[in-house]
């Protein structure tokens, strides 16, 4: 009896030169960015906040976090709005392009590379699809405990967008 291959789907985007992915259940939206408003003493993570259709949206700029030379300009990019752990979140990276289907057979997870890949646990692992390689980042990881809380606090303002 053969066994069955299981997928998901991710949303791809690029920084820099790399390509990276999300799994599209955790995907609200993409938007083009808008212009960001810092938030005084705000926390580093936060890039600022954005308006979108009339409610802020706190943005996190994905390359500062995952250390990735920024190829845009300020004004420049999308936005991929997730939900993770009852949050909502705006993402901000260099494109967002395309949706692809990949088995988990075509993962190396991240307990099997290991090593470097390892630190930080941001990521569930690589997929191998077209000869690329994509980065699949971990939503759920990409938070440290301590920045949950305070975007908690931000979400508890009814200006923030709410979980459905």
């Amino acid at each position: 009896m053969a066994t069955e291959k299981t997928f998901n789907y991710y949303l791809i985007f690029r920084m820099d030169k790399k390509e990276y992915g999300v799994r599209v259940d955790q995907v609200i939206e993409v938007v083009k960015i808008e212009p960001v408003t810092k938030l005084p003493q705000g926390p580093d993570f936060l890039e600022g906040v954005i308006s979108l259709r009339g409610r802020s949206l706190a943005i996190m700029d994905l390359r500062k976090r995952l250390q990735v030379p920024s190829a845009v300009k300020p004004t420049e990019g999308s936005v991929i709005m997730v939900r993770t752990g009852g949050l909502v979140l705006g993402l901000w990276v260099d494109k967002a392009f395309d949706v692809i289907e990949i088995a988990d057979c075509e993962i190396d997870t991240a307990s099997q590379l290991g090593g470097e890949f390892m630190r930080g646990g941001l990521f569930v692992g690589v997929a191998h699809i077209h000869q690329k390689e994509i980065l699949l980042v971990d939503l759920e990881k990409i938070l440290a405990a301590d920045e949950v809380g305070i975007l908690e606090k931000h979400q508890a303002d009814p200006q923030m967008p709410q979980t459905r």
